[in-house]
């Protein structure tokens, strides 16, 4: 590589000791005397040629000569591979123009800087002077407005004592008048002719109205007294009209009307209850708690123990079921075809949920079969949990359908019970005498009270509509 100070070519193993003998870098040293050399060979021969004495190389290295050193040879590298010094020259030279550029664009640019946070500053005073300005202005308008309408609660309050004062006066006035004419009466016209009563716009008409309907409250009182007044005199009834109205009502209004109003059985999926007598209300709060709890009446419900493995299951029929499937039969009854899987459930939610998450609601890859393996199910059932319970459950549901059947029998029998009632009713009190109003009014009172305790129990099909909706609700 040629060196581009001497020009002499050197190899690249030694091009670098050829550039610190032209810097004059001496980087070894004598151990004993303080001779010092740039390259290694001239410390080799001192210390062959002075006995005793010992030879410490690259011993006075100094990093600032190293780098340039390292400088020189980079850039004899770069001229020997782009054509010389001249190439080097333009190198450096173009460097320096691209530093000058960049430090100007550097300058140019925190000036820009500089400039936007200056112009920034200044919008900042802007702003804050006009919000001082318009706070001030605001505060200006307050104190006007305050004070405005200070002045207008003190007009206000000066009439108000003025006019409090007049009126005084004027009761003064006329209570020394009625004490010096007590017999003439006056009116208070006569005393308030120089001030004029107000009176309210709308006051007339308000009183023709209400006078209105006293008017009309005295007439229909009157009306009903001669009616009644009449019914004595002539001894004629009108019981049999109204408890043919009544019926009519009931018989309008059947949803009101229990099937039987002594016993009514609830037979729900929450259990068999009996209201003895009117003590619907009752009921309802026991209900309401009950739900609120989260409890069963059912016996049903209770606890079974399974006989295979000894596990407690709830004794609904969905959960005899589904403990017997998952804990001992495994009976695919739902098949994922894409996974494989197999469901032991017997409900279908969870495989569907999986073919919706997993498998994009593809359903043709979904085996349902339910209907293959139910029957195999409700018939093992007496096996897990014995046939006590299966005939206990079949004994129950034998009850449940004759307590029905002796419900609507009472039904139909009430019904043509109450039809009877109103002509029986009407035939003997046709034969009564005149005289005895007293008693037919008394007959006719228990017999709207009997209405009335047999339709205040509601009908059995509005109390499992009703807890339904609460259900639904919670």
């Amino acid at each position: 590589m040629a060196c581009l100070i001497c020009g002499q070519v050197q190899p690249k193993n030694s091009f670098l000791s050829h550039i610190s003998e032209h810097l004059n870098y001496k980087q070894h040293k004598c151990l004993k005397c303080n001779f010092t050399s740039v390259t290694p060979e001239e410390m080799a021969d001192h210390e062959a040629a002075n006995n005793g004495h010992t030879a410490q190389f690259h011993i006075l290295r100094n990093p600032y000569m190293d780098r340039v050193c390292r400088f020189i040879y980079n850039d004899c590298d770069y001229g020997e591979r782009n054509g010389g010094l001249d190439n080097v020259l333009k190198r450096k030279l173009a460097s320096s123009k691209e530093d000058e550029t960049s430090s100007q664009h550097k300058n140019n640019s925190e000036t820009t800087s500089q400039q936007a946070q200056q112009s920034q500053q200044t919008q900042q005073a802007e702003q804050t002077l006009q919000t001082q300005q318009n706070n001030s202005n605001r505060e200006e308008l307050l104190s006007k407005q305050t004070s405005l309408i200070q002045q207008q609660l003190i007009r206000a309050t000066t009439t108000a004592i003025m006019k409090s004062e007049q009126l005084t006066k004027l009761a003064l006035k006329i209570s020394e008048f009625s004490a010096s004419n007590p017999t003439k009466n006056p009116t208070p016209q006569r005393t308030t002719e120089s001030q004029p009563v107000t009176k309210p716009k709308n006051s007339e008409p308000l009183r023709e109205q209400m006078q209105n309907v006293v008017v009309r409250i005295k007439n229909a009182i009157s009306e009903v007294s001669q009616s009644q007044n009449e019914q004595i005199r002539t001894g004629v009834s009108t019981n049999g009209s109204s408890s043919s109205s009544h019926t009519e009502t009931l018989n309008s209004n059947e949803c009101m009307m229990p099937d039987d109003p002594e016993i009514i059985d609830i037979d729900d999926e929450d259990g068999d209850e009996v209201i003895a007598g009117n003590n619907a209300e009752a009921l309802w709060g026991k209900d309401l708690v009950n739900m609120k709890l989260g409890r069963k009446h059912d016996d049903n419900f209770a606890p079974v123990q399974c006989l295979k493995c000894g596990e407690w299951v709830k004794g609904r029929a969905i959960c005899l079921l589904y403990h017997i499937n998952t804990r001992h039969l495994m009976l695919p009854i739902f098949k994922c075809l894409a996974c494989p899987k197999d469901f032991y459930y017997v409900n279908e939610t969870a495989p569907k949920k999986h073919m919706i998450s997993f498998h994009q609601s593809d359903f043709s890859q979904f085996e349902n079969n339910y209907m293959k393996y139910s029957q195999v199910l409700r018939d093992s059932r007496a096996e897990f949990y014995g046939e006590a319970l299966m005939n206990q459950m079949g004994v129950v549901a034998a009850q449940k359908r004759f307590a029905g059947d002796k419900r609507k029998k009472s039904n139909n029998s009430k019904k043509e019970g109450i039809n009877k009632k109103p002509n029986s009713g009407s035939k003997s009190q046709a034969n009564m005498p005149t005289t005895s109003s007293s008693n037919t009014s008394t007959t006719t009172v228990e017999k709207i009270l009997e209405q009335i305790q047999s339709s205040c129990v509601p009908k059995i099909e509005n109390i499992n509509n009703r807890k339904k909706i609460i259900t639904k609700r919670t």
